[in-house]
Order: C-alpha cells, then structure tokens, then sequence
C-alpha cells in the first residue's frame, strides 16, 4: 500500500496547486497499482478530461462504495445537467489543530489539521480504512510514517481517533494523507 499512497499523496498535492496534468497522471499509475482504490476514482473524477470520463470515474467509485455521498452527489448533478465542481481541499474547512500523539499518547509528535472535504467517507473523519487529507502546522511525522507506526489525536468532541500516515505531504505547504484506523 506505501507507493499507491505517496503517489495518492502527491496527486493530492498537484491538484490543489492547480496541476491537473500532473495530478492525473500521479493517479493513473496509482489505479494502475490499484484499480479498486476509491479515493483515486473519485479524484479522478474531479480532473477528468470529459463530462464521459467524469461518470465512468463516478460510476467505478460507486461499484466499489455503493453509499460513497460524494459520488451520489455527482451523478444526481450530471443527470440534472449541472457541473460538477467539488470544492477540492479548500483551506476554509480545515479542521481546528489537533495535536498528534504516539498510540500511547505519552508524547505529542505534531500538529496537523484535517481537510473537511473526506472524499470517501461518510462523516468528517470517515470509516475505517478510509483516507484522509491533512496538513502538518508544527512538528515532524517523517519517522513515524517510514514506520508505518500508530498514531493517535483527540478531536474537539473528545474521540479518540487512531491514524497511520499513509503519505506525507511533498511540498512544505502540501496535504498529505493519513488513513482512518
């Protein structure tokens, strides 16, 4: 799962910075390695050459989540002849900063926040399994992604939410992507 992840991580990155070409190239390999990775099918969906390949994106997100809200969403729009413009990762719902701790928490590694646009899931967070994008504020995550190594934060609400960083950031204003466990 490591190289699908950083390619998903990287292509996360290049849309954000408006690299379309990049960002959808950066996913294609990633479907290429895996071609049941949701996340993927439905970015691709967002940089997609036609309005064709947009619903054939939207429809592999669907055989593989039937109940993904995003792709729901989109098809409904595309059958009421409406654009589809997802509101990609915009800085304005990211989540407040939360401290990151070892699975122990004993020690405070980081602090990041998460980008309320969850592509996959089904509430801010998502389901387990499910990938989610986030932004480093203060701190370093290098090691314990190396390490595939648990991770743990506390969100406003109190739940405790175990993580892995499934990718880091690429660029030092970059989203990287952590899988909910």
């Amino acid at each position: 799962m490591g190289k699908e992840a950083n390619l998903l991580g990287q292509a996360v990155t290049a849309i954000k910075n408006k690299q379309r070409a990049r960002g959808r190239a950066l996913l294609r390999e990633t479907l290429r390695l895996d071609s049941e990775n949701v996340t993927a099918w439905a970015l691709m969906s967002v940089v997609a050459g036609s309005e064709s390949e947009q619903r054939e994106c939207l429809a592999n997100v669907l055989a593989l989540d039937p109940d993904n809200k995003y792709a729901r969403r989109a098809v409904r729009k595309l059958k009421a002849g409406q654009k589809v413009m997802p509101p990609l990762f915009p800085d304005k719902i990211q989540s407040p900063a939360f401290p990151v701790y070892n699975s122990l928490r004993t020690q405070e590694l980081a602090s990041i926040v998460l980008n309320g646009y969850n592509i996959s899931g089904t509430d801010f967070l998502g389901r387990v399994g499910k990938m989610h994008s986030f932004k480093i504020i203060a701190g370093e995550l290098r090691l314990q992604w190396r390490n595939q190594d648990i991770l743990s934060f506390q969100d406003e609400h109190g739940r405790i939410t175990y993580i892995r960083v499934a990718a880091l950031p690429v660029e030092k204003d970059g989203f990287g992507l952590l899988e909910i466990l």
